[in-house]
């Protein structure tokens, strides 16, 4: 069993606030679009490898940031 798995069994998750984009543009084929992803580091220690939507934790600063309605 790895430390992640044996880790995940000895503490209950808890939800953080996080935010993610999720980028779409119209492919060489319209009916084909592409989707923009990240590849997280492989030396990373929880979910290294994996594909997501680029994005993480919310800060307390980010609240500061204007954003589009």
């Amino acid at each position: 069993m790895t430390n992640i798995a044996i880790e995940a069994q000895s503490k209950p998750a808890t939800p953080k606030d996080a935010a993610a984009v999720i980028l779409l543009r119209d492919g060489t084929d319209a009916s084909d679009p592409e989707v923009f992803w990240v590849r997280r580091s492989e030396r990373l220690t929880f979910l290294g490898g994996f594909h997501a939507f680029p994005g993480g934790q919310l800060d307390a600063s980010d609240a500061e940031t204007d954003v589009a309605n």
